[in-house]
């Protein structure tokens, strides 16, 4: 296996060297085998006498991304959705739709900031499948959910700060809740069949233990924070699929994100904070009051209860996984920018004649 599969070089990127000692008697000469750490290289500039050492191999760049921009700034907080879509849309003025204020400066007003120009980067053929996949060339590739075709191995809680206080309470006066919890001790990795009815069946439940997520930062009468969750799959279906930026190859790893809202998507009231809860009358519990009671302001993780969850792959789901953890971060600011996937030609080589 060596060097090729131990290391991942060219087979030919390394020589054995025999070396013989000066003994004249054969049964006490010593034969030593060693690979050359210098080798002849044969240089393409025609020095026949040029070695190279195999740790100057390089494995390829990953995707690297360039972007050279003026900002977009607004003071109020947007949506991914809210973003002009495709990059076409992200230097069309008209497109960008609210109180956005073009070259300008992010401020500690500034809630979202958005490149105006596009970045460019390199990628694989992902694109030109994807394409096809959007048209009548490549259907959607259907996959029911059950405990053979999806397992669950891990659980990721974004949005928790990693320091509290004696009353369990985010010790900073603004804290950052940019830590993530991340829990693979899991009673059960499966996962029920897929039903008509999402209701018909739930994995057993899983249980995690949570900081208290209450933001002093945040006005008594302004929203919490919305916390985003990630689950950890296998894909044991057999087939690959498309998530929402790579192939998901059968056996591999990946993760869909979803999220809780505080205002559990406008069915709670935003004029009464503590509508939703029912709040203790026999104990004050924190944060509190300048007259030590509790002040009654619901949020997704309140110390002493417990917060439900209930996840459902939809149809759509899949189409949202990545092979990477995405950010869960709870952040107080959003940054927007748009990809240009266009590739430009460069030279052109033809008629190649190895070996002159």
């Amino acid at each position: 296996n060596f060097p090729r599969v131990t290391f991942n070089v060219p087979q030919g990127a390394t020589v054995l060297k025999l070396a013989i000692d000066n003994k004249t008697d054969d049964a006490t000469r010593s034969f030593t085998y060693s690979y050359d750490n210098e080798i002849p290289s044969y240089a393409m500039n025609g020095d026949i006498n040029a070695k190279f050492n195999p740790l100057n191999y390089r494995y390829p760049a990953e995707l690297c991304y360039f972007g050279n921009s003026p900002v977009r700034v607004d003071n109020a907080s947007h949506e991914v959705t809210e973003y002009p879509d495709g990059a076409d849309d992200w230097t069309t003025d008209d497109s960008w739709t609210g109180t956005w204020t073009k070259n300008s400066h992010v401020m500690s007003s500034s809630r979202s900031v958005a490149m105006q120009q596009n970045i460019n980067y390199g990628y694989d053929n992902n694109a030109a499948i994807q394409e096809a996949r959007k048209g009548t060339t490549e259907a959607d590739n259907a996959i029911n959910v059950s405990s053979s075709t999806f397992s669950l191995t891990g659980i990721l809680i974004g949005g928790v700060e990693p320091e509290v206080g004696w009353n369990y309470i985010a010790k900073a006066a603004s804290p950052k809740f940019e830590s993530f919890i991340y829990d693979n001790d899991l009673p059960s990795t499966s996962i029920p069949t897929y039903a008509s009815d999402p209701a018909a069946g739930k994995s057993i439940p899983n249980y995690t233990l949570v900081w208290d997520n209450w933001n002093p930062a945040v006005g008594k009468d302004d929203k919490q924070n919305v916390v985003y969750i990630a689950l950890e799959f296998v894909n044991n279906s057999g087939k690959d699929f498309w998530g929402y930026h790579n192939l998901i190859r059968n056996g591999q790893t990946f993760y869909i994100s979803g999220k809780l809202d505080p205002d559990k998507d406008g069915a709670l009231s935003t004029s009464d904070r503590s509508a939703g809860i029912t709040w203790p009358t026999n104990y004050a519990l924190p944060p509190y009051n300048a007259d030590g009671t509790s002040v009654n302001r619901r949020r997704i993780f309140i110390q002493d209860y417990k917060t439900i969850a209930d996840f459902v792959l939809g149809a759509n789901s899949l189409k949202a996984a990545l092979i990477d953890v995405p950010d869960l971060r709870s952040s107080q600011i959003s940054l927007g920018l748009s990809v240009d996937l266009e590739w430009q030609s460069g030279l052109n080589f033809e008629n190649i004649i190895l070996g002159q």
